[in-house]
């Protein structure tokens, strides 16, 4: 995760001359002064950081001056730099608008006219990605189910499980072990396909009203690096693109869904799209 990314592309292990670390990337108004402009934002260890733009195109790159990447074996430290990186991105968000967020522990290899011109050779690249995710935000729902209530309820309703309990009551013992085991693999299968179908109705009923949704590993990064535990009934969770005006109408959407028995979601945002960011690569 540690690099060192030159301008022209290239990548390298060890420190430079000069360098700048790179938080993202913002959309700027046409016809706004380019140059390098200090911004009210600390970043990594109190870091100033100021914003160089684009000299023939409107997007601009938050930077401070770093000659290599950050390294650390002490967990407690990476978490804080992790955290000091993603509350630039996230202030960066509030003054600029949708910013387009970079990989932690980015360096540029360069000084301030290096990333202007890293900027002009990539703005292409750079401007159709804001334009794919203009106005929108990144939110996350976390779906926990307790499966309880329906375990009950399919012992009683299910015809495979039904016919294994009958044969139970007129088994002997070696049998009735086999049968049980029978019995419980039945039921977590139940479970599992249960599990399958409320996913797949959180991700359908959100795609109405985002821009795009894809999956999430359960314990999601940001949750780490907070020191955040998610709920143990937790079975899936999902990232949205959407604009902040969608909120109120996922909001009922997520209302609707916590409806359903055993079921509860945690719905957080707006982020910056880190989850949908493109990955920028160096035309040089």
């Amino acid at each position: 995760m540690s690099e060192t990314a030159d301008s022209d592309g290239s990548t390298v292990g060890e420190t430079v001359d000069t360098g700048r670390y790179l938080y993202c990337l913002v959309d700027l108004d046409e016809g706004q002064d380019t140059g390098t402009v200090p911004v009210d934002i600390d970043g990594i260890e109190g870091e100033s950081v100021f914003l160089i733009t684009a000299r023939q195109a409107a997007v601009g790159a938050l930077v401070h001056e770093r000659q290599g990447p950050f390294d650390s074996t002490d967990l407690t430290k990476l978490r804080d730099w992790l955290l000091a990186h993603q509350q630039v991105v996230d202030a960066a968000g509030d003054r600029f608008g949708t910013p387009l967020p970079v990989q932690f522990d980015t360096v540029l290899d360069g000084d301030d006219e290096a990333v202007a011109a890293w900027l002009d050779r990539n703005s292409g690249q750079v401007t159709e990605a804001f334009g794919e995710l203009d106005g929108c935000w990144e939110y996350r729902v976390t779906l926990s189910w307790d499966p309880t209530g329906f375990e009950a309820e399919q012992r009683t309703t299910d015809a495979e499980l039904s016919s294994i309990d009958q044969r139970l009551d007129r088994s002997g013992t070696g049998t009735q072990f086999l049968l049980e085991k029978k019995y419980d693999q039945r039921l977590r299968e139940l479970v599992r396909q249960r599990e399958t179908a409320l996913k797949e109705m959180l991700v359908d009923r959100l795609s109405a009203d985002a821009r795009e949704v894809t999956e999430r590993p359960v314990q999601s990064d940001a949750a780490a690096s907070l020191g955040l535990e998610l709920d143990s009934d937790a079975i899936g969770q999902v990232a949205l693109l959407a604009p902040s005006t969608a909120e109120s109408a996922l909001g009922s959407t997520l209302d609707d869904i916590a409806d359903t028995p055993g079921v509860d979601v945690r719905f957080t945002g707006p982020w910056p799209p880190y989850t949908f960011a493109p990955e920028i690569t160096d035309d040089g």
